[in-house]
């Protein structure tokens, strides 16, 4: 009977000490699940962070595609205008010309009628009254 004693002891201890080994084997597991769970937290966070920026950068190449358009379609209208612009300094300096040739016209028809008039202003003065 001492001898049963003795093992039901010594397996008891054994017990004990591998209940204690597991024990400590549960904590560590905790402890690496634990660590593993603020690992997420952080790629997560980081996650989400990067998924903001993502959002920014595509707010931003949104509002610069718009800005962009805007542009093109001024750009566009000042060509227009340039271009009507440019129609119409061509139109005024045709119009100058013909200004220009209708009073060449009217000075050398006032230049023939002073002619004409000393002319006749000659003839004139042979006839006397």
């Amino acid at each position: 009977m001492g001898s049963v004693n003795q093992d039901i002891q010594n397996n008891t201890v054994m017990s004990v000490s591998a209940m204690d080994q597991v024990t400590v084997e549960t904590k560590q597991g905790i402890s690496v699940i634990d660590s593993a769970g603020q690992s997420f937290a952080k790629i997560l966070l980081a996650t989400q962070n990067v998924s903001k920026q993502v959002q920014d950068v595509m707010a931003s190449s949104e509002e610069i595609s718009a800005t962009t358009e805007e542009i093109t379609a001024t750009m566009e209208n000042m060509a227009k205008i340039s271009a009507g612009a440019s129609d119409e300094a061509q139109n005024v300096a045709a119009a100058s010309e013909e200004q220009l040739a209708s009073m060449q016209e009217v000075t050398a028809s006032a230049g023939a009628l002073s002619k004409m008039a000393m002319d006749l202003q000659q003839l004139l003065s042979q006839f006397k009254l």
